[in-house]
């Protein structure tokens, strides 16, 4: 197979990596393809192991800081299963901007690994960073993972003296459908707030960052998407109330969205009339439209990295926000 993949098109590479659930074997072929290769647009087969290795572990702590994996944050519905997520603290520097980071996946897959790259990155440029797990559309529907993702907030700010967080300098960020909770948690402070745990504290976020969102969940996410946002919703008729488009307000943070410009899963276009509506409601705004870029940006963890860095930690003083 891995000699065969390194003859193949991009395409039949994809579809063929698509079928093989043993990430190993998946590296594996991956390894002996011409590591410059592109896959998609603006995605290289080294990119993609980077990411793939980071489901086998998440991303080490850079010097200066800690990681302390499977940190226990709320629980989860009826069931009380506990949520977890990684946590990269700072030795030492007093209060520091905190981020949390969603991972992508559909709201059907994925792992907090896959955000660990940024998250150690951003650390190491002088946050406090934590990449969440979530409940998936497999064990609950909309909106336990937007109920999930705001307890992870909540969290963040109980424990900001313990783990060096300035409280109100509390960022959040996300990818693809990671980018669509995000985003609800931006845009709808005292909603869906769930009890999963640290009630007495707020979810709001001073910054919202997002790559490659869904943000209207009316417009769908094209056909690859359809059956995620049914499987995610339960009733598509749910759309309205689950986009964040529809909850943009004066009071809402600023917003960071980074999109691809031939991204086909979430357009550039949704990403703009976000943005135009932003703009209406005259919350500060900046729209990234990357050329030569498809779905997932997390792919390059560096530059993801950068978008968060240079808004947070441009001015130790006083954040640079947009």
């Amino acid at each position: 197979m891995a000699g065969e993949a390194a003859t193949t098109s991009s395409d039949d590479v994809i579809a063929a990596l698509a079928k093989i659930e043993s990430t190993e074997r998946r590296i594996q072929i991956l390894e002996e393809m011409p590591q410059n290769q592109e896959l998609l647009p603006g995605v290289t087969v080294s990119a993609l192991l980077r990411h793939l290795r980071l489901e086998l572990a998440p991303a080490p702590a850079p010097a200066g800081c800690q990681l302390t994996p499977d940190l226990v944050y709320g629980t989860a519905g009826v069931s009380g299963r506990e949520l977890t997520l990684h946590l990269y603290t700072r030795d030492s520097g007093g209060a520091r901007p905190g981020v949390i980071f969603v991972h992508g996946g559909g709201w059907a897959n994925g792992q907090p690994n896959s955000m660990s790259a940024v998250a150690s990155t951003v650390a190491g440029d002088g946050c406090v960073t934590a990449t969440i797990s979530y409940r998936l559309s497999g064990e609950a529907r909309w909106p336990a993972a937007v109920e999930d993702a705001k307890c992870a907030v909540r969290w963040m700010r109980a424990h900001a003296d313990e783990i060096g967080v300035d409280p109100a300098r509390i960022a959040i960020a996300g990818e693809s459908a990671g980018g669509h909770l995000a985003a609800m948690v931006a845009t709808t402070p005292g909603l869906w707030e769930g009890g999963g745990g640290w009630g007495s504290e707020s979810s709001e976020v001073q910054l919202a960052v997002l790559y490659c969102p869904a943000v209207d969940l009316k417009m769908g996410l094209g056909s690859q998407g359809h059956e995620a946002v049914r499987q995610f919703l339960g009733d598509t008729e749910r759309a309205v109330e689950a986009s964040p488009i529809t909850h943009v307000t004066s009071h809402c943070p600023p917003v960071l969205t980074q999109v691809g410009a031939e991204d086909t899963l979430t357009p550039p276009d949704s990403a703009r009339e976000f943005h135009r509506v932003l703009d209406t409601a005259g919350v500060r705004n900046r729209l990234d439209v990357l050329p030569g870029r498809g779905h997932g940006l997390i792919l390059d963890p560096d530059a993801c990295a950068a978008a968060v860095t240079n808004l947070l930690t441009s001015d130790t003083t006083k954040p640079a926000w947009l």
